[in-house]
């Protein structure tokens, strides 16, 4: 009997880290430095063709894994891509990138916190308003029916989509959370290292 053959599996994550980064990619294939000159506006353009192939293996990496995960090779790209002039404008790239990748996984997780508030308000009405309005033809025996008939229902559909909309964007919280508590830590040994350096 022949054996059934299990497909490899496919990534679900497309996207491209120099394109979302906006990484130095000059014609030839070459990476230039991802720093910025004193005045803040212009690019260094500091060739790095010793170092490109350990950048393409690096963005290789990053691309398999989801933007999210990809934040942990930020400070080993801003290492790989800042010349030895700026290695000092590491912390802030890290930052830079870090945010650019958070927000880039909102986009791709769905419908914000906002946007759901205003779904859930269009969809559910509080049952405890329209018998306490003047003038309503609905009387306590028909209110108490409804609440009893109500309690024996099961959940309503809507409800239930709402729950898993907010556990979601409860999750994204706690991750964003998570993000700068470890930019946080970036910051802080960046500019260590680099007052570390200036005393040499």
């Amino acid at each position: 009997m022949s054996q059934s053959t299990i497909p490899a599996p496919v990534s679900v994550y497309q996207w491209n880290p120099v394109e979302t980064l906006r990484l130095n990619l000059i014609p030839n294939g070459q990476f230039t430095c991802s720093g910025v000159l004193n005045d803040l506006t212009r690019p260094c353009g500091w060739s790095l063709a010793q170092e490109t192939e350990s950048i393409d293996t690096l963005l290789n990496t990053m691309s398999e894994s989801s933007p999210q995960d990809a934040i942990q090779f930020l400070d080993a790209l801003a290492k790989s891509t800042l010349c030895h002039s700026h290695k000092y404008q590491k912390g802030p790239k890290v930052t830079e990138w870090a945010r650019v990748l958070h927000h880039f996984s909102f986009i791709q997780a769905g419908p914000t916190i906002a946007e759901l508030s205003n779904s859930s308000t269009q969809k559910v009405a509080p049952p405890s308003i329209l018998p306490l309005i003047p003038g309503s033809n609905t009387s306590p025996g028909c209110l108490t029916s409804h609440i009893q008939t109500s309690r024996g229902e099961k959940s309503d559909p809507a409800m239930q989509f709402n729950n898993t909309q907010f556990k979601k964007q409860l999750y994204k919280l706690k991750e964003e959370v998570k993000l700068h508590t470890r930019l946080i830590f970036i910051f802080k040994s960046s500019y260590k290292e680099a007052t570390n350096t200036a005393y040499y």
